[in-house]
């Protein structure tokens, strides 16, 4: 039999059985119960707090900046997107939008044909500067053409960002060139003389192309090119090295020659044609 015991305000509490509360034996497992669920509630949490406060220690070692990579091209004109080889695809896929994109083939598994364009968004976390003292290419490894169709864009024209970077991925000793607004080299051996902030940011755009441009005589391996970016900082009286990838996988530039039949998408007829 169960009875609804009055509160000492007198409302209505929760219903219990007679006389279970007054069993020396039922207070005792209920103490027994209460014990064990206390201590599989804190084997569960401390685990957690120890891997967050690891998590905290670990991020006071990271790199005083940021930096947001994406597949882009240097000129203004859409039509300058490049071209890509898509593995295992007969024609590449139909896009979902209205022009195409390196960013789009990318995520459509598309493989950057002779040239690779990135654009490198880079800021500070605070206020006090961090030099950016080098770029160079890392890394670097020569793997077997990938098979299947080309697809690109048809050609362009147009000017030039700032801060334009060039590296022959070709090269014994792939390096990373400035490119100034005449399209020369600026001789700097790899050094940066920029700094950035919180405030203050720097926007790098790097053309890598699958060719060597050793002794003035520029060859292109009949090879896809795996590579990544390593960019040197300082900050106060520390200092390191930024890998820059694509999610942690290698950037990667195949020859420009075909393995596959060849397709130039026509943006006003939204369609790929031979």
């Amino acid at each position: 039999m169960t009875t609804a015991n009055p509160t000492p305000d007198g409302s209505t509490g929760s219903s219990t059985p007679d006389g279970l509360l007054s069993n020396p034996r039922a207070r005792q497992a209920s103490k027994f119960f209460l014990a064990t669920l206390v201590t599989a509630i804190i084997a569960t949490l401390v685990p957690l707090f120890i891997s967050w406060t690891q998590s905290l220690a670990g991020d006071s070692d990271s790199p005083p900046l940021d930096i947001d990579v994406s597949y882009g091209y240097q000129y203004n004109d859409p039509l300058c997107a490049g071209s890509w080889i898509f593995p295992g695809l007969k024609k590449p896929p139909q896009p979902t939008e209205p022009e195409i994109s390196s960013n789009w083939a990318h995520k459509n598994n598309g493989i950057d044909s002779g040239e690779t364009d990135l654009i490198l968004s880079i800021q500070g976390r605070d206020s006090s500067a961090v030099n950016l003292l080098s770029m160079r290419v890392t890394q670097v490894k020569k793997v077997t053409m990938p098979k299947g169709a080309t697809g690109g864009t048809p050609g362009c024209g147009g000017s030039v960002k700032q801060r334009v970077f060039h590296a022959y991925l070709g090269d014994k000793n792939p390096k990373i060139t400035e490119i100034d607004s005449s399209n020369q080299e600026v001789k700097t051996n790899g050094s940066l003389t920029y700094f950035v902030t919180d405030e203050e940011t720097e926007r790098f755009v790097i053309s890598a192309v699958n060719m060597s441009g050793e002794k003035g005589e520029y060859t292109e391996c009949d090879c896809m090119i795996q590579w990544k970016i390593a960019i040197d900082w300082a900050h106060h009286d520390k200092s390191g090295t930024y890998i820059v990838d694509d999610h942690g996988k290698p950037f990667q530039t195949s020859s420009a020659s075909w393995t596959g039949p060849r397709y130039v998408w026509l943006p006003d007829e939204q369609r790929w044609a031979l």
